[in-house]
């Protein structure tokens, strides 16, 4: 038996792209992504501590130009980013009653921190106290 086929070939004509494309992908090429990384730890335990990200943007002017900057928080054994503080213990297993409610008091004192964009633009260690009264 023969195999009579036919070769066919597509050939994909490539478009420029639009001029609001391009003036998109400049505006983008005139800001800079800053990130900074802050370890946040227990007062009464150093050794229990987390670490948060922040991203923001900067034109070339140095101007901030990103209203809210992203903050993230790092799982304590897996390293993947998290918004919610508390995601970074879920799943941790072989730590005793004390252990757990350390690493419980830090993530609560961490989420009611008013202030927290400004303590990880400021500093590179912070450490969470009992709140005052």
């Amino acid at each position: 038996m023969k195999n009579i086929g036919e070769a066919v070939s597509i050939v994909r004509h490539l478009e420029r792209p639009s001029r609001e494309v391009e003036e998109k992908a400049e505006a983008e090429a005139e800001y800079e992504i800053h990130r900074k990384m802050t370890m946040f730890y227990l007062e009464e335990d150093p050794a229990v501590k987390i670490y948060s990200h922040i991203e923001w943007c900067k034109n070339l002017k140095d101007e901030v130009v990103l209203i809210a900057p992203d903050i993230s928080f790092q799982h304590v054994r897996t390293n993947i980013p998290y918004r919610n503080v508390l995601a970074c213990i879920l799943g941790c297993t072989g730590w005793d009653d004390e252990k757990r409610k350390k690493w419980e008091t830090l993530c609560l004192r961490i989420d009611n921190l008013v202030n927290i964009q400004e303590i990880i633009f400021g500093n590179t260690r912070y450490e969470v106290g009992k709140p005052k009264k």
